[in-house]
């Protein structure tokens, strides 16, 4: 289920895998840093 506006990819499947990726890490940075001052 997509959320917003549906537009039209012009990406390659290459770039959304980094894309999917970088998304992945930084999510997992900000969980880490919330984790840490949480403590």
């Amino acid at each position: 289920m997509k959320l917003g506006p549906q537009l039209p990819s012009r990406r390659s499947p290459k770039n959304q895998g980094v894309d999917a990726f970088i998304g992945h890490w930084l999510g997992t940075c900000l969980n880490a840093v919330v984790f840490l001052e949480r403590q």
